[in-house]
């Protein structure tokens, strides 16, 4: 069975920073994914590592939904970018090995890749 390979892409700007009773702090996105050329809608929640989570993303109808779990290190450069005045663009790439029809994708060999977004209309004309 051969691997397949996608993106994830998010604007920082369209982020949430959350924390529920008892439960860290992550980072919620809603952005697009586009898996072996498909592309559709996204909702992921980015968390700091775990041990019991690994990073996942569940097909839902018309999208998919799931989890990225990233190191301590991007976890920080992550939250500074979400709280930055200037907007970043944020892509997930990762493979994944193909299941069941019904199964999450457990993503494999995720790597981030941040950028400052480019400026509005508004803000090149001033």
């Amino acid at each position: 069975m051969s691997s397949i390979s996608g993106i994830l892409s998010f604007d920082l700007a369209d982020t949430n920073l959350e924390q529920t009773l008892g439960e860290p702090i992550s980072l919620f996105s809603s952005g697009r994914v586009e898996i072996e050329g498909q592309e559709s809608w996204a909702e992921v929640r980015i968390l700091r590592h775990a041990n019991d989570q690994g990073s996942h993303l569940t097909s839902q109808p018309g999208g998919w939904r799931g989890v990225v779990v990233v190191g301590e290190e991007w976890f920080g450069i992550l939250q500074t970018a979400f709280l930055a005045p200037q907007s970043f663009l944020l892509n997930i790439a990762f493979s994944a090995e193909p299941g069941a029809a019904d199964a999450p994708l457990t993503l494999r060999d995720v790597a981030l890749t941040l950028m400052r977004s480019a400026a509005t209309t508004e803000e090149s004309a001033a």
